[in-house]
């Protein structure tokens, strides 16, 4: 049974909480009750959680749409994300060969 809306609310608040904590999110200011955009979350979860924090993000959103957030802004942004893309894309996304699973989601490779 899906959380109701407000146990979810919650668990971003405290992911947003954690993430402020951490230091991921030194640029913003500082707001207890804030709620970073889902986008937004997912996208710094995934860049500065560790391997075994990563429950706090998919108890959150489904994997489905964690994984769309990921190809739309992380993938192609190679240049910034390299390493961790191909990390994330072997543990966490299923994919086997990087390389050719970016060349059909973005196009030719530099």
């Amino acid at each position: 049974m899906r959380e109701s809306e407000q146990d979810i609310i919650e668990k971003k608040r405290e992911l947003s909480q954690y993430l402020f904590d951490k230091g991921a999110l030194w640029s913003y200011r500082k707001n207890r009750r804030a709620i970073l955009r889902d986008k937004e979350l997912i996208v710094t979860s995934l860049s500065y959680l560790e391997l075994e924090e990563m429950d706090m993000l998919f108890d959150i959103f489904p994997y489905e749409e964690v994984r769309q957030v990921w190809i739309e802004n992380m993938v192609p942004n190679d240049q910034y994300y390299g390493i961790l893309n191909k990390m994330l894309a072997y543990l966490f996304f299923g994919v086997k060969d990087y390389k050719k699973f970016k060349e059909e989601v973005c196009g030719k490779m530099d």
